[in-house]
């Protein structure tokens, strides 16, 4: 709830792109989906492969027609905002494979698994 709500308001505030919760969403949901079979890191670049063509979308809709960037401006702008989010995407899954990797943090964890 915490992550949502900062989310909501910096997107509001600062990014001014009501969206990006909504491809925060498919990235966490789809990455936490591959999770239950996969490692850290392939999960989480694989969901950001699924969120990837809502980011374009939505920034096409929302800068490009809600907010009049040409589009020939708007392709190097989304093309850097998708290679950054890759690399935090990797960088993030990196850390919590590391952090998974200890026996005490994963048995700690281990506690709060449901069902």
């Amino acid at each position: 709830m915490t992550g949502f709500l900062s989310t909501l308001v910096s997107t509001i505030l600062y990014i001014k792109n009501p969206l990006v919760p909504v491809g925060n969403f498919i990235l966490g949901y789809s990455a936490g989906y591959f999770a239950k079979k996969r490692r850290p890191v392939i999960s989480c670049i694989l969901g950001e492969f699924i969120e990837s063509p809502f980011l374009w979308a939505s920034m096409i809709l929302w800068s490009g027609f809600m907010m009049g960037i040409p589009l020939i401006a708007l392709v190097p702008i989304i093309v850097t905002v998708n290679a950054k989010a890759f690399v935090e995407v990797f960088l993030d899954s990196l850390v919590i494979e590391l952090l998974l990797g200890r026996d005490d943090i994963r048995k700690s964890l281990g506690s709060f698994r449901m069902g």
